[in-house]
């Protein structure tokens, strides 16, 4: 699954010279993810260019039990990981000079 993720934002990065969609890059992350797909996963992803929302994609179940799909309204209760993220962000945000160290 990490392969595939890193696949998915190698491509991605790839596609950002142009902001213009293209059936090209979705048919490749579409591949990707098919490939990957193969083995259980629940989840969505999402990639966004300039505000806009340039792919899409949500595979897997909410209930596992009942098999009831996953919808964009369904909830995942993410635990302790979101807290990696905000340690990332903030470190970037400081190297870049966008925060100091003395901010309150």
């Amino acid at each position: 699954m990490y392969k595939a993720l890193i696949a998915l934002i190698f491509l991605f990065s790839i596609s950002c010279t142009s902001t213009k969609k293209t059936n090209s890059l979705t048919d490749k992350l579409d591949t990707i993810l098919k490939a990957e797909l193969q083995k259980p996963f629940n989840g969505l992803f999402s990639i966004t260019q300039n505000s806009e929302t340039v792919y899409h994609k949500i595979a897997g179940f909410s209930d596992l039990e009942i098999k009831e799909p996953l919808t964009k309204e369904s909830e995942f209760v993410v635990g302790s990981i979101s807290k990696q993220f905000t340690a990332t962000l903030i470190l970037q945000a400081y190297e870049a000079g966008k925060i100091k160290s003395t901010n309150r």
